[in-house]
Order: structure tokens, then sequence, then C-alpha cells
């Protein structure tokens, strides 16, 4: 995708940040979790899974043990998240659009809503609803950010309709948030 609005635009566009071996990261790994980290949040990873894949077992094998977290975009086939079931616990995928012109125009997908609801419900499937610790952290589930758009642009109403009758468990805002 390229969203015109990306947060991460100078590192997903421009190339922008630093390249890492898989040891390495699986180092960081380990230290995030030395210094207290709840969970390891791996962000925008699908076009690296066999990379992190390779990095998590070398960490797990070292005693990585908190959960992980898949940070996504929401644009991720289902295939591929077929490939990573039972390595993360939590996934967090954005929901977007609701609407295929708003994707079009605004990060270059026009498929975004099928496939976003198709990779959504296979992430439900692997790790059902989100569950806290009694700290209110996240320990396993799904997590779902919804982009809000002004004037309804990104096409809420759209995206909340059940997708074959399988949907996850969601939590509506409330009206004027």
């Amino acid at each position: 995708m390229r969203c015109i609005y990306c947060q991460n635009y100078s590192i997903s566009q421009l190339g922008e940040g630093t390249e890492t071996s898989n040891e390495d990261l699986a180092k960081m790994m380990l230290s995030l979790q030395e210094q207290g980290c709840h969970n390891i949040n791996i962000v925008t990873p699908t076009h690296v899974v066999p990379q992190i894949l390779s990095a998590l077992e070398m960490a797990i094998e070292r005693g990585l043990n908190i959960p992980l977290v898949y940070n996504t975009g929401g644009y991720d086939s289902v295939e591929t998240l077929k490939i990573i079931d039972k390595v993360f616990d939590i996934y967090m995928p954005d929901m977007k659009y609701g609407d295929k012109t708003t994707a079009a125009k605004l990060s270059k997908v026009s498929n975004y809503p099928k496939i976003n609801q198709d990779a959504v419900l296979e992430m439900h499937r692997q790790v059902g609803d989100l569950v806290l610790d009694g700290n209110g952290i996240a320990q396993r589930g799904l997590l779902i950010r919804h982009l809000v758009l002004p004037e309804n642009l990104a096409g809420t109403e759209k995206g909340k309709k059940p997708n074959r009758g399988k949907k996850p468990d969601v939590i509506p805002p409330k009206k004027g948030f």
C-alpha cells in the first residue's frame, strides 16, 4: 500500500532506517524483554515474514516468552497469515476502509476492503477475542484499529457489515467520540 497519510513514510517509501540481521533482531527482542517490555510489537511485518520467523526462532530458543504482536495495516493475504498460525499471540490490524473507491484513492489498493475482512477473520480464527491480564495488558487475541477519517470517508458503516456471517466480537466506538 502507499497511503497518502502514512506516518512511517520516510521508512516505508524512502527507504530510511537501518537494516539488521536476523541474529541482531533476535538480540533486540531479548533485550526488550530484559528491560521489562510487555510484548514484542512487530510493525508492518508482512514483507519480511521469513526473516522475522528466523529471528523469532533464535530468540525463543534463548528464552523469549512475552507476547508477540503482529501490527499490520490489515492488507495481508490469508495464505501468509496461515504460515504464521500459532506464532503470534496478538494481531493488531488496521481496518482503514469499508469502501474500495476510497481505498484506491488514499492507499492505491481498491481491493483493500475484501482483503482486509478476509485477513481479520483469519486472524480472529487464530487468536480469538482479546484477552487482558489483571493490569489491562493484552496477552492474546485480536485488537482492531479502525481508521477514522473526516466526513466518514473511511466508510465505517460499510466496514461493519458481517462477512459471511462470521465476525469477531467488536465494541463499537461511542457516538461523538
